[in-house]
């Protein structure tokens, strides 16, 4: 791997590409910035993942099996003959913790030309973001990606990120994909595939079956509307350590049928154009991708009011805004928006626009591809 001669040469370092927002970021940035000037190499320090997989089928460069352990000392050292090679490069580390560490300080001895680091990681304790390892790297890196304003000041006040290394830009979505469904017909045959009845109303949730996701109170409040009435379904689309308990806490809570539980899947547009009501009830998030794509699809968004949600949703305008483990709230949202389809319709219009607008995925390539160029800043003391 020689220097490519234009200095374009992106080095993404992960740990492993599962599914995520952060890892969906990494395949649009490999997919949209290849596309144009740019020489990505994706490198894994463990298994390349589903979404590293699928890089590899489409023909990108991934190199993977670089570390032997999370404290595998050889991480180092692999990490620097590659990046000596590489010196006008850049490196782009996701915040995967054995990632930042040694990718921060291989490409320090290797006096690369610039290093970034990613942060999409939710905060899981009172202790913040990053550990004890985590921190004696952070200096090192020129350039630091928040995804929201809320974002960059809680790293800013709370992590102690320095400000000159703060860059805000926000997830994208392609609008181009996700899409209002432009036909009834269309509809109706999306819902046949998917087994869904055609005359109900649906309400989805897409997220990994993690206890931050609190799934739970998705079904708490299916039992409490399926008490009342026959006309919504709800669908679950994700996978995870959850996956067995929120089952069977569906199979046991609610009539047959009501919940549907899709796996992780890759017609996530489909799922959108048959469904009515997009949900998130999480405990924590920053800026989720998948609210992006359900209000690209033009879908009213039912969310907890966490992380920076509120600078994607404007209450009673484009979505509802509710509080976390708010049960009751989620239930009346639902209902309300249920009975009320011009409404939802208003909202999912305002949705797709702001998206359009603010959120696409052309306007975030844009403003990565403007960071990878520029020059690291300049500190003075």
């Amino acid at each position: 791997m020689a220097d490519s001669p234009d200095n374009r040469k992106i080095f993404i370092l992960v740990s492993s590409l599962v599914t995520g927002g952060a890892e969906v970021i990494v395949k649009t940035l490999t997919k949209g910035l290849s596309a144009s000037r740019f020489d990505i190499h994706i490198l894994c320090l463990h298994q390349p993942g589903r979404i590293g997989r699928e890089l590899i089928n489409s023909g990108f460069n991934v190199k993977w099996g670089l570390s032997r352990g999370r404290f595998d000392p050889g991480t180092f050292f692999r990490l620097l003959r590659i990046f000596r090679k590489n010196k006008n490069a850049v490196l782009f580390s996701l915040d995967h913790h054995n990632a930042m560490f040694w990718g921060a300080l291989a490409a320090k001895v290797a006096g690369l030309r610039k290093r970034i680091l990613s942060v999409h990681s939710t905060r899981l304790s009172a202790k913040g973001y990053f550990n004890f390892t985590d921190r004696l790297v952070l200096p090192l890196y020129d350039r630091i990606v928040a995804l929201s304003l809320t974002h960059a000041s809680y790293l800013k006040e709370e992590e102690g990120v320095r400000d000159h290394q703060v860059e805000i830009i926000n997830n994208g979505v392609n609008v181009d994909r996700f899409y209002p469904v432009d036909s009834e017909e269309r509809r109706r045959k999306c819902k046949l595939r998917l087994s869904i009845p055609e005359n109900s109303i649906t309400v989805t949730i897409v997220a990994a079956l993690r206890p931050e996701k609190n799934h739970r109170m998705f079904l708490d409040a299916a039992l409490l509307i399926s008490k009342k009435r026959k006309d919504i379904n709800f669908l679950v689309v994700g996978d995870g350590e959850e996956k067995s308990m929120l089952q069977t806490m569906a199979n046991e809570m609610l009539p047959e049928g009501r919940v549907t539980f899709l796996g992780n899947r890759s017609d996530i547009p489909e799922i959108l154009s048959v469904t009515d009501i997009s949900v998130l009830c999480s405990f924590m998030e920053i800026f989720p991708v998948t609210v992006l794509e359900a209000m690209s699809a033009g879908l009213p968004v039912i969310s907890t009011d966490v992380g920076s949600l509120s600078e994607m949703i404007r209450n009673d305008e484009d979505g509802i805004l509710i509080q976390s483990e708010d049960t009751y709230s989620l239930t009346r949202a639902i209902e309300y928006l249920a009975d009320n389809s011009k409404i939802r319709l208003d909202m999912g219009k305002r949705a797709r626009e702001k998206v359009s607008e603010r959120f696409s995925t052309k306007k975030m390539l844009s403003k990565y591809a403007r960071l990878f160029e520029e020059d690291p800043p300049i500190v003075q003391d």
